[in-house]
C-alpha cells in the first residue's frame, strides 16, 4: 500500500498530536483521545482500543460509534472460536 504525501502528511498529525497527549493524559483517558485522534485526524468512523491482561486475553475496550451489541456478537462468535482454535499458527 503506498500512501500519498498528503497521507503521509495526516499520519505524521496523527503522530506529533497523540505523541503531545501521551505525556499530560492518564491510560484510560488516552486511550479514548487515540480513538478521538484516529477519527479527528486520520477519518476512521469507528474503532475500538482493548487492553490486553497478563493472560493475553482482551479486556476492557472502549469504543468509537461501535454499539456495545456488536462487541457482545463479536466476542461470542469470533474471540471464543479464535481461543478455541489456539492450535492453528499464530500470526
Amino acid at each position: 500500500m503506498q500512501l500519498t504525501k498528503e497521507e503521509y502528511y495526516h499520519v505524521l498529525c496523527a503522530v506529533e498530536e497523540l505523541a503531545s497527549k501521551q505525556m499530560n493524559t492518564d491510560i484510560n483517558n488516552y486511550r479514548t483521545e487515540v480513538l478521538e485522534v484516529l477519527c479527528e485526524t486520520l477519518g476512521f468512523q469507528q474503532s475500538l482500543f482493548w487492553l490486553v491482561d497478563e493472560n493475553k486475553q482482551l479486556i476492557d475496550p472502549i469504543l468509537l460509534n461501535i454499539e456495545e451489541q456488536t462487541l457482545k456478537e463479536y466476542d461470542r462468535y469470533f474471540y471464543l472460536s479464535r481461543r478455541e482454535d489456539s492450535h492453528l499458527k499464530e500470526c
